[in-house]
């Protein structure tokens, strides 16, 4: 499948929100703003605008103490409650092999099965540590069931550490 992208874009938003991410991938940051508009002359919008403008102030009181951050915590671990058995992640690390020649009898791996999807997460780490983009990735497999990513610039082997 091929994806026609823009020759040129102009302007990204990330919208709101810190994420150490958007500061690296944007040539420029702003402050984002509420403006509150209403009829000056009417009791029942001054009323309204006020009521918004306290809200609004609320929410920013309580992102100062971190609450928000605090109730995103507590609700995570809620939902996220594991059963008695706690599982070990596998950790992964990536061998670069982008100056070695490509294995023979590779198998390419379709990253759009359900089945791959563990490899799938794996990809995209790979995308995101080596800045390269998903249309130019070529996942892979051997015999001994090692698993190799190929980018425009990149070429890794995947290992369990």
């Amino acid at each position: 499948m091929n994806i026609a992208y823009p020759k040129k874009i102009e302007v990204f938003d990330f919208s709101k929100g810190y994420f150490d991410y958007k500061t690296r991938w944007s040539n420029k940051t702003y402050d984002f703003e509420y403006h509150i508009l209403y009829d000056s002359a009417s009791f029942t919008s001054k009323a309204l605008a006020f009521g918004l403008k306290s809200f609004f102030d609320f929410k920013q009181k309580l992102r100062d103490e971190n609450v928000n951050e605090r109730l995103h915590r507590f609700t995570y671990k809620l939902k996220n409650r594991k059963a008695e058995v706690k599982t070990a992640e596998t950790q992964f690390k990536f061998d670069d092999i982008s100056t070695e020649p490509i294995p023979n009898e590779l198998v390419e791996i379709d990253l759009n099965l359900n089945e791959n999807h563990k490899i799938k997460t794996l990809a995209f780490e790979f995308l995101y540590l080596n800045d390269e983009c998903s249309i130019n990735l070529k996942a892979f497999t051997d015999a001994a069931n090692q698993y190799y990513f190929i980018g425009k610039t990149k070429k890794v082997k995947v290992s369990a550490t």
